[in-house]
């Protein structure tokens, strides 16, 4: 899990994936959005059609996130 300041927060919804800039690759989903404060939040998505388990969906954004943070 991305510390809390890096977290997205729920109400953020629809607005933020309109606005989000997104990074694709085969295995999942990255989308990330500078704030105004200058923080970045970001999240990970990886779709059941490219890892069926829970746990390789767990697996990938572990080490997404590994890469990604400062």
């Amino acid at each position: 899990m991305f510390p809390k300041k890096y977290r997205l927060e729920s109400r953020l919804g629809e607005s933020f994936f309109a606005n989000a800039k997104r990074i694709y690759s085969p295995l999942f989903v990255l989308y990330w959005q500078k704030r105004d404060d200058d923080q970045v939040k970001a999240t990970v998505i990886v779709p059941k059609k490219r890892a069926t388990k829970a746990t390789e969906r767990s697996k990938i954004k572990r080490i997404v996130r590994e890469a990604t943070l400062p």
